[in-house]
């Protein structure tokens, strides 16, 4: 097992995930690949009570990730978007200082973003919202906007922050490597991410 080390950007995404549930706002969280969304997103959920982790995919339609939603929020349950849509909303509105995450935001498209827009609005007055992604997650809501697409002006205007998340420094490469209990760790130094110095260390341990 790894050791999870609190990095600038897993410390940054936790207070961005506090800052969302006790002002209850929609925020956006960017970064590249491999700077420590998921893993942040992952621990913020087991440490929080209330905190309902969705992992995007390209692949999922519009009603699978309000199926999605509904299996984070422990429901089995089944019917018309609307009714799913309203069902989450009311789930969510039934606990205290609640938090919906959506890691890997970048990969659904406008029709799924609607879902997302029409919960908000439902919920705002008692949820937070973390949106998780890619940097071209933002660049692709704007060109969306630009092109007035259904729902996403209004979308892009309900976000009420913007975080964008550092690439990995050797600071954090040496902190990382003696805390999993490597000592040689200036052969590392340079690595593009966390994910690539992530393997390493998996690779390493199994030696």
């Amino acid at each position: 097992m790894q050791k999870i080390v609190t990095t600038k950007n897993f410390n940054s995404i936790f207070q961005q995930c506090d800052r969302a549930r006790t002002y209850k706002k929609l925020i956006a969280i960017t970064g590249n690949e491999g700077t420590g969304k998921t893993i942040a997103l992952q621990q913020y959920e087991r440490d929080n009570e209330n905190t309902f982790k969705i992992h995007c995919l390209k692949t999922m339609k519009a009603k699978e990730l309000l199926t999605a939603i509904l299996f984070s929020l422990g429901e089995s349950f089944t019917g018309s978007p609307y009714q799913m849509t309203f069902k989450i909303a009311e789930i969510l509105n039934s606990k205290e200082k609640p938090l919906l995450m959506f890691d890997e935001i970048s990969t659904l498209g406008v029709s799924h973003l609607i879902y997302i827009k029409d919960i908000w609005d439902m919920v705002e007055n008692n949820c937070g919202i973390v949106l998780c992604g890619q940097h071209y997650f933002i660049t692709n809501l704007e060109k969306a906007v630009s092109k007035f697409k259904v729902g996403m002006p209004e979308f892009l205007s309900r976000i009420s922050s913007f975080t964008e998340l550092d690439e990995i420094t050797n600071q954090e490469i040496e902190y990382i490597c003696k805390e999993n209990g490597i000592e040689d760790c200036n052969k590392y130094f340079n690595l593009p991410n966390f994910r690539v110095l992530s393997n390493i260390i998996k690779n390493l341990k199994e030696e």
